[in-house]
């Protein structure tokens, strides 16, 4: 069991042991996330073995949903101090929580578990950080990369072993997949619940999206709009995309063998495999300019103000000495 996942079981078990839970009787940790890929089903198999070696004793309710639903959720229930115990959350995300206090530092993780911090990456666990705190463990990171359906390229003419090197040819690429009799599309293009794809396309084209040196959004600048503007074509004009298809919409459509190609991150793979999806992986496309991605990670934080729940072991009238009045 790699570092990750004994993260996970360490922070279970000092969310149960923690002084807020010093008493007698089981202890429930609730647990919200987003993976609701393959991923998800390793992330179940954790939590399922915990529950059973702690059997009366700890135990975790996982809930896995959309990562859209759960941003949705996750404020309100702070405000209301019923967010859940634990969760797992994008790195992108902390400086806002942390700026409105919405989580609880972790400094003292390390110390409390006994794990060691030297097993990680400085790297990775910078990203965990915000104003010299840390809020996070890490789960895992990544980047993100091109899959291609290779019997849909043999299908148009396209070798399965050449994916495309240029955005230019990959939209080229798109347009020869796409069959709208067979409602099969060349490339998503997903609206939300999916990885940010486009930031590769700003940054690849010239773009960027903010200015570190002029602290200004860089959004609307001619190089983003001309991104945007190809982006559109082929969505709207070309129709290489499903209309409105979400990330969730477009895995499925993938893992049916109907969709060409597809940036995604590496969850994607079980899917591709349980499905016998005959499938390539390759880079992000270069731009005019450059060939750049996007990376991410995701770490297990405490929701602040939150608690795991403890119920009290029941009790005998004849043990505590209440009886009836006769």
């Amino acid at each position: 069991m790699n570092k990750y996942f004994l993260s996970a079981l360490a922070l279970f078990a000092m969310l149960a042991l923690s002084p807020a839970t010093a008493a007698p009787g089981k202890v429930t940790i609730t647990f919200w996330n987003g993976f609701t890929g393959s991923d998800g089903e390793i992330l179940k198999t954790i939590v399922k073995d915990f529950n059973t070696r702690n059997d009366g004793k700890i135990e975790v309710k996982m809930d896995i949903m959309p990562w859209d639903s759960m941003l949705q959720k996750l404020p309100p229930s702070i405000a209301t101090k019923t967010a859940p115990s634990l969760i797992l959350l994008g790195a992108d995300s902390i400086a806002a929580y942390a700026a409105n206090q919405s989580l609880e530092p972790m400094d003292d993780f390390w110390s409390a578990t006994g794990l060691k911090a030297t097993d990680y990456a400085d790297s990775v666990l910078e990203l965990m950080k915000d104003g010299g705190k840390s809020y996070g463990v890490p789960m895992q990171t990544n980047l993100i990369y091109l899959y291609w359906n290779k019997d849909l390229f043999r299908a148009a003419g396209l070798d399965p072993n050449k994916p495309p090197k240029s955005l230019a040819e990959m939209a080229s690429f798109a347009v020869k997949l796409t069959d709208a009799k067979k409602n099969q599309y060349g490339l998503g293009l997903p609206s939300k619940g999916a990885p940010q794809y486009w930031t590769s396309f700003f940054w690849n084209n010239g773009g960027d999206i903010y200015d570190l040196v002029t602290k200004k959004n860089q959004l609307d600048s001619p190089e983003n709009l001309k991104t945007l503007q190809w982006m559109r074509d082929l969505a709207v004009t070309k129709k290489v995309n499903p209309k409105g298809a979400t990330g969730p919409d477009l895995d499925n459509l993938m893992f049916s063998g109907k969709l060409g190609m597809y940036i995604n991150g590496p969850w994607l793979v079980n899917g591709l495999r349980n499905n016998k999806v005959d499938f390539g992986i390759g880079a992000v496309p270069a731009g005019t300019k450059r060939q750049q991605i996007i990376s991410g990670a995701i770490g297990y934080m405490i929701p602040a103000g939150s608690r795991p729940k403890r119920s009290r072991p029941p009790t005998s009238s004849s043990s505590s000495g209440c009886r009836p009045r006769s």
